[in-house]
């Protein structure tokens, strides 16, 4: 078994410059919807309880092996940003490095990634409305 540590890696997501910055937010009062193939194992003690005792994950729906077309590469124009599909500009921030600048640009409908409105979609709806 991999240390725990391991599975969400804090220089990877840059949270330890975060906390340095705002060492009083621990996401009280917060919701966050991820978007994700899905939840790998949510049986971890860190998606267990927020730092107030209350359930961490309200609801989840995961539909995996979505596959996602990303054969259109970008590399930065004047170093600080990428056109995305849409044509807008996508800042890509300094401290991610990529060694060969070449990024590679995807998308897929969200109903193929969530088709739940089908399947739960009362069952949504009561969520959505009673956790916004």
């Amino acid at each position: 078994m991999a240390p725990r540590k391991n599975y969400i890696p804090k220089e990877a997501t840059q949270q330890n410059e975060f906390l340095k910055k705002y060492p009083e937010y621990d996401g009280r009062g917060i919701k966050i919807a991820i978007m994700d193939s899905d939840i790998v194992d949510n049986g971890l003690p860190g998606f267990q309880k927020t730092s107030d005792g209350l359930p961490k994950i309200n609801e989840w729906f995961g539909k995996p092996m979505v596959p996602v077309e990303t054969s259109k590469i970008v590399e930065r124009s004047d170093k600080d940003f990428i056109v995305g599909l849409t044509g807008r500009r996508l800042i890509i921030p300094s401290k991610w490095k990529n060694p060969s600048d070449k990024w590679h640009l995807g998308k897929v409908q969200f109903d193929r990634i969530f088709d739940y409105k089908e399947e739960r979609g009362d069952e949504v709806r009561f969520i959505l409305k009673n956790n916004s």
